[in-house]
């Protein structure tokens, strides 16, 4: 049996010691803080029965962008790297954002808190990745041969929401 968009949210909200503190607004979003440094943002599109969540993680890099953006879309590949969820770019506010969506049809309680979950991991190792981006010299000099990016960085850190400190709504 599915849980309504609300129930799931004051589900999570119980499960990571906010009550019932997670609540969606007049136009049915909600933010959720996680270590006072990620927003994660909740918006429930009732007319398809869908939970849309997103964060956004940063701006893409002045230098190395076609590197940059290689990276992001081989992290895209089957989800592998993201989590299930989707690495994209907004060019109104030149910004870059992870994504995922949960049809509400199929959806409960504890699914819904690991697919939280794995999403803030994807964000703190996204966010990292961006804000530490620097290009290859081979790139940026005209090679060909980029290095490979999954040798250099470590794999997404796994971790429950419970393990963080300082959530917040």
């Amino acid at each position: 049996m599915s849980a309504s968009a609300d129930q799931l949210m004051r589900d999570l909200g119980q499960s990571i010691a906010l009550g019932d503190a997670l609540v969606f607004n007049e136009q049915r979003c909600s933010r959720l803080m996680v270590d006072t440094h990620l927003a994660i943002d909740f918006e429930h599109v009732a007319d398809e029965e869908l939970l849309q969540i997103y964060s956004v993680l940063g701006e893409p890099p002045a230098q190395g962008r076609e590197q940059f953006y290689r990276e992001l879309l081989t992290a895209n590949l089957f989800g592998n790297a993201t989590q299930g969820a989707t690495l994209s770019f907004d060019p109104v506010f030149n910004q870059v954002l992870l994504t995922r969506t949960v049809e509400l049809e199929n959806a409960t309680s504890p699914s819904f808190l690991k697919i939280v979950e794995a999403f803030v991991n994807g964000v703190e190792y996204w966010k990292t990745y961006i804000a530490d981006f620097a290009p290859d010299e081979s790139e940026s000099s005209g090679g060909a041969n980029a290095a490979n990016p999954k040798a250099e960085r470590a794999p997404i850190a796994t971790t429950s929401l419970a393990e963080h400190m300082m959530m917040r709504v």
